[in-house]
């Protein structure tokens, strides 16, 4: 390709730049969108085609609530440039709460179809701890979702394990942490009367 020498820097700089921008985003268009789930044996995500049809088109959802949703995960796909200047982590998360059958799996596979966005499905429950729940985490790829299920339960896996190790640390020296153990278990029951997801956008 040739081109004469005074639009040589808007070309190198503008019109490149859009050529991989457009390509990125029909590329990711083609590809068939996965969901992950991870293999806590094998230490690996595992994937599956991802064939969940539903999109905001098919979704019953109020009108005004929709839109200010769309126009959320656009303006985040869009937000490079800001989150670089701000200096923060480019992400977005979401918290979906509410009894089983009010939509909360359909709205996660609207967004992943809206933003042709993986879905990587962690049940936090079964993590061991902080450790392994780490390298999960950076084992992931970007451009995708990351969906943790029932993640109220997983404060109540999280006391267990706190629990088991300070049994093996020689026990608890006196009442105080039963009386919080105690109102721990309470607002758990409350919570549980709710299925909880947090969905959590890496562009």
């Amino acid at each position: 390709m040739t081109c004469k020498k005074e639009f040589r820097e808007k070309i190198m700089t503008d019109y490149f730049t859009y050529l991989a921008k457009s390509a990125e985003k029909i590329m990711s268009h083609r590809e068939n969108l996965k969901i992950y789930t991870y293999n806590q044996d094998r230490s690996k995500w595992e994937s599956a085609i991802f064939e969940h049809h539903t999109t905001f088109e098919t979704l019953a959802v109020e009108p005004d609530l929709k839109k200010t949703l769309i126009d959320d995960l656009d303006a985040f796909s869009k937000g490079k440039d800001f989150f670089k200047s701000v200096g923060r982590a480019w992400k977005r998360g979401y918290l979906l709460y509410g009894p089983p059958g009010t939509g909360k799996s359909s709205m996660v596979a609207a967004i992943a179809n809206h933003m042709k966005y993986h879905i990587y499905d962690l049940q936090i429950q079964s993590v061991r701890d902080d450790g392994e729940l780490r390298e999960i985490l950076t084992s992931t790829k970007n451009r995708s979702i990351l969906l943790i299920e029932d993640i109220d339960c997983g404060a109540d896996a999280s006391r267990r394990r706190q629990s088991k190790k300070k049994e093996e640390d020689g026990g608890e020296d006196d009442g105080e942490p039963q009386k919080r153990k105690k109102k721990f278990e309470v607002g758990v029951s409350l919570m549980k009367i709710s299925s909880v997801l947090l969905v959590s956008l890496v562009l």
